[in-house]
């Protein structure tokens, strides 16, 4: 399977790392984080770095492809253009 065949067919989704700020910033906001609460968020908040930096390590590699891949002509010009 090529690479753009590859990207149309991932799941859509954002960064785990993202979701996991974003709700580590509202629990700010609403006043639920102390010492213990982000103790016991620990485990949760590495998994989603983990999660997040292996995303971006593949979306990097897609792009690179991308980039370095040839143009291809095509008959149809693309709608916008």
């Amino acid at each position: 399977m090529e690479l753009i065949d590859r990207l149309f067919a991932a799941p859509e989704g954002v960064n785990p790392a993202i979701v996991m700020s974003e709700r580590i910033t509202e629990m700010a906001k609403a006043g639920q984080l102390d010492p213990e609460r982000i103790h016991d968020l620990m485990p949760a908040i590495e998994t989603a770095a983990d999660q997040g930096e292996r995303d971006l390590k593949g979306a990097s590699a897609a792009f690179s492809s991308l980039q370095d891949a040839g143009a291809i002509a095509a008959k149809e010009v693309p709608l916008g253009f």
